[in-house]
Parts: C-alpha cells; structure tokens; sequence
C-alpha cells in the first residue's frame, strides 16, 4: 500500500552536549517530555519536571536497548528502527 510504519517511543528528548555535560549526564539520552498514551508513557518513563519551588528534576535517561549502548540521540533512533510498531524492548 505504498505506507512506511515506523516505532515510536513518544518523547521529546535532549541532543546537546553541551546542555548535557551542564547537567552532568555522561552517557545516554535524556528525556524531556513524554506524550500522553504514547508507549514510553505506557511504560512509565518519565521527562525533565520543575517543581513548585522551581527545582528542575531530572527525568529518565535512555542509556541502552536491548543490550545496544545508547549514547547520542543517532544511537537511538538507529537502535528503535531495529523494532517494529508494538515490539516490546529493554
């Protein structure tokens, strides 16, 4: 039928050095946001949130798959196209 189905995890997730480096995050990816319904909310992970006092809490960090080392926001979307759409992962 001519379509493309690809995984989806449902995140918004932090691709700067620099910005990780800052927060002292040495390895992985890191999650700023998960959309409702979407299957990382499904599983429970969780994104940056900023408390009511204005602290910024560090959400989940995606630092392998399925055994393969996640350290750059490539290495995540080369692991996840390994998947098909409803394939459960580690």
């Amino acid at each position: 039928n001519g379509q493309i189905v690809r995984p989806l995890l449902g995140i918004s997730i932090l691709d700067s050095k620099q910005a990780r480096q800052a927060l002292g995050i040495t390895k992985g990816v890191l999650i700023l946001d998960v959309k409702p319904g979407t299957p990382a909310s499904q599983a429970g992970l969780k994104g940056l949130k900023r408390t009511d006092s204005g602290i910024i809490e560090i959400g989940d960090i995606i630092i392998a798959i399925e055994g393969t080392p996640i350290e750059k926001e490539g290495d995540l979307f080369k692991a996840i196209e390994s998947f098909e759409p409803g394939d459960v992962v580690k």
